[in-house]
């Protein structure tokens, strides 16, 4: 029976493996700074897609609800003006 902590175990199971294997295995960040920058465009270009998206589905059903409310309101003044003539 070991002594060891399973911090050390797995240190001593990561002991063989070097440093830039566990860099590639376990991060998708780009070491360079060209990948990084274009990484992190990428990025900011899919939130700002995001966001005008959010942006043109909320003035869309805001257009939508304003015409059905335009509709509605010309109805009723239509069938006032015919029932008060």
């Amino acid at each position: 029976m070991s002594s060891e902590s399973p911090s050390r175990r797995s240190d001593r199971r990561t002991q063989g493996l070097g440093v830039d294997q566990l860099k590639i295995r376990g991060s998708f960040w780009p070491q360079s700074l060209f990948g990084r920058l274009i990484a992190a465009s990428i990025v900011a270009l899919l939130l700002a897609q995001l966001a005008s998206l959010v942006f043109i589905a909320r003035e869309r059903e805001r257009f939508i609800l304003q015409g059905s409310v335009r509709e509605w309101s010309r109805r009723i003044a239509e069938v006032t003006t015919m029932l008060q003539g």
